[in-house]
């Protein structure tokens, strides 16, 4: 994700934090956190710089009281360095899964793919909370006509959509393409981004060359405002929007406003709130009081960090630095052949079934599951808003590091375990063939998910074969000394789609 706060938490109860007006370059290597002040070939030379401003300048906060816990330690100083949430995304996203066209369909889909996609999730009985159509549904990237060829009555389509209580949300993107009509058409070129001579600046993103849209400009605002609104008028109920870091900036840029490179990333991101609560984005800085999604980039369908092992740790990740609200992705990444999504060609899941099964379990727990693939679904939704709300009151992340509430260095080393809230603790499996797992329980009685109450602190190694996902919730006292039922969370397996 862009724009990650200047804040880097230590396990020995120091923060480093560097104001924002240092032009900032960071390095981890080795174990070792490296930062540098650079304003020269760099994004930062677009912007004059007091001399001052031309030097490293960070501050240390060192706990001085050591009772005081980790967690304690960094929701102290998140109070004075970090943003808090002010509201949550539509409940709707956290209650039923989002389907995505995407890792599926890819650049190909049509309306008739639409409507048949919609009918199949429904038929096999799944939820939706909306349906997200994904690239290439316009004529060219940039402009915002429907593509009549590929959705022939787009307005039907939605109509269709709309009976069967699913609301249709749009992908979007900054960028405006050399040979759309909306790019080779002059007048527009004062809301983009221009360089330093006072032309258009030209980038090159995933899908060819641009121009930006310069979202520190109001009247660039306005205008972007109003092609959404009459997409809105169509019957799109929302959108998703794509991109928005600084490394898609022309070279020599020079926005309308702004002091630092990620004010375009700031502006970009509120730009993107402003259309609701069912939004999603995968860009910001200093925007975690915005209530939208925050997407994690796409993942490849392995196993390895570029795949399911890095999604509990981003998520952990981004919880920390105040952003809570993490859409993860596509469940089972973006499938076996992403050329195929370029191509247009209907893409397969993964062929490793177990590697999607466990893609599942990882997301069960998390804010929400999105689905391209066909689903399993979980029933922890009341909890899981309720820990929302509550962290909108007081700041405290609704999904916690295991060492949130244990103090051991085998917690501090953890990745694969994550709390969700006080009473949820939850150990996916994330390593190809593994049937068992290490869980570190903390301080007090857990009941795992046949029922059987273990005390803590103890670390068990426990039998996790493909149908089991590890979890346990924190039973009060006098719940501990009661015969529980076990806890109903039913895993509903679906015939491929």
């Amino acid at each position: 994700m862009a724009g990650f706060e200047r804040y880097w938490l230590c396990s020995k109860k120091i923060v480093v934090h560097v104001p924002s007006d240092v032009p900032l370059w960071t390095q981890i290597q080795k174990g070792h956190l490296g930062l540098q002040a650079q304003i020269s070939d760099s994004p930062y030379a677009s912007f004059p710089s007091p001399p001052d401003d031309r030097y490293l300048k960070y501050e240390i906060w060192v706990c001085n009281d050591e009772n005081r816990s980790l967690s304690d330690f960094h929701m102290e100083c998140a109070k004075y360095l970090l943003e808090k949430p002010k509201g949550y995304p539509d409940p709707l996203l956290i209650e039923k899964p989002i389907w995505t066209t995407w890792a599926k369909y890819g650049k190909g889909i049509t309306e008739y793919q639409v409507l048949e996609f919609a009918n199949k999730i429904v038929s096999k009985g799944f939820e939706i909370s909306q349906l997200e159509l994904d690239d290439m549904w316009t004529t060219k990237y940039g402009d915002f006509d429907i593509n009549t060829k590929k959705f022939p009555d787009f307005t039907y389509m939605i109509g269709q959509l709309q009976q069967k209580g699913i609301p249709l949300t749009a992908w979007m993107h900054p960028f405006i393409n050399l040979d759309s009509k909306n790019g080779m058409d002059k007048s527009l070129h004062k809301y983009f981004v221009q360089t330093s001579s006072g032309e258009s600046g030209v980038t090159k993103w995933w899908n060819g060359k641009a121009y930006i849209v310069d979202f520190t400009n109001p009247e660039a605002v306005q205008w972007f405002t109003n092609q959404l609104e009459s997409i809105k008028k169509l019957g799109v109920y929302s959108f998703k929007f794509d991109a928005g870091e600084v490394h898609y900036m022309p070279k020599n840029f020079r926005f309308h406003s702004g002091t630092e490179p990620n004010d375009y990333s700031r502006a970009y991101t509120r730009f993107a709130a402003s259309f609701g609560r069912a939004v999603e984005a995968r860009v910001g800085s200093s925007t975690q009081e915005l209530p939208i999604l925050i997407r994690t980039i796409d993942r490849e369908s392995k196993w390895v960090h570029t795949g399911l092992q890095t999604i509990i740790p981003t998520v952990l990740n981004l919880s920390l630095h105040g952003y809570f609200w993490n859409l993860p992705d596509m469940i089972g990444g973006n499938g076996n052949d992403f050329t195929k999504l370029e191509a247009g060609q209907v893409n397969t899941m993964p062929e490793d079934k177990e590697l999607y099964i466990r893609w599942v379990q990882v997301n069960t727990f998390l804010l929400v599951m999105q689905f391209s693939f066909c689903p399993w679904e979980s029933k922890w939704v009341d909890y899981i808003k309720y820990e929302c709300e509550k962290a909108v009151q007081t700041g405290i992340p609704v999904f916690r590091p295991l060492w949130w509430h244990l103090n051991t260095s085998e917690a501090f080393s953890c990745s694969d375990q994550f709390f969700v809230g006080d009473k949820l603790l939850v150990a996916p499996v994330v390593c190809q063939g593994a049937r068992t797992r290490d869980v570190f329980i903390p301080k007090g009685s857990w009941r795992d998910q046949s029922g059987k109450i273990v005390t803590g602190p103890i670390k068990l190694n426990v039998k996790a074969p493909l149908e089991v996902l590890p979890f346990y919730e924190k039973l009060s006292e006098e719940e501990a000394c009661l015969e529980e039922p076990p806890i109903d969370i039913k895993l509903y397996r679906a015939n491929m789609l």
